[in-house]
């Protein structure tokens, strides 16, 4: 049941991103739920089907945003250092806790998980974007915005949401 509830929830994060939180620009930046999403994917999944997943929903943010495979990539690569991202956060003991969450392993932890598999993703995809250090202000600007708004929302969507 908990993963038709995760990609029930995938689907509709994807529906949110492409029609409105791609449109919500500030300073460059934008909030990518999706990722929030991927992030609360079961630990027990399969690590490849993971990644699959994790490139199938970047590619149809691409299809969407006219960015030839760069979410794509940028999705698979976080999904695949998902696992030990969050293992760098949480005890061996800890760590068959299903969906990782506000509940388990608490708010602290959490936070910092989500916080680094979001800056991985975003700084790589900005990066691709932007293919050269040539404006570095511009590239911190975005990054910056996007890394914040996607977690002001994600917490958000954590605080409201009933695991």
């Amino acid at each position: 049941m908990t993963y038709v509830y995760s990609f029930f929830w995938l689907i509709i994060s994807l529906l949110l991103q492409v029609l409105v939180f791609n449109r919500l620009s500030i300073w460059g930046g934008v909030a990518l739920v999706y990722i929030y999403v991927l992030a609360k994917f079961p630990v027990d999944m399969n690590r490849s089907l993971q990644v699959i997943v994790g490139f199938l929903t970047g590619l149809v943010v691409d299809i969407f945003c006219n960015t030839p495979g760069m979410h794509a990539l940028a999705a698979a690569t976080a999904m695949w250092l998902r696992i030990p991202i969050l293992r760098m956060f949480v005890d061996a003991q800890d760590f068959n806790m299903g969906v990782p969450g506000i509940q388990r392993p608490g708010l602290a932890v959490f936070s910092k998980y989500i916080l680094a598999l979001f800056l991985f993703h975003i700084l790589l995809l900005y990066l691709i974007e932007a293919f050269s250090l040539f404006q570095p202000g511009v590239l911190f600007t975005k990054i910056t915005v996007s890394l914040i708004l996607t977690y002001v929302i994600s917490l958000s969507l954590e605080v409201f949401q009933r695991n």
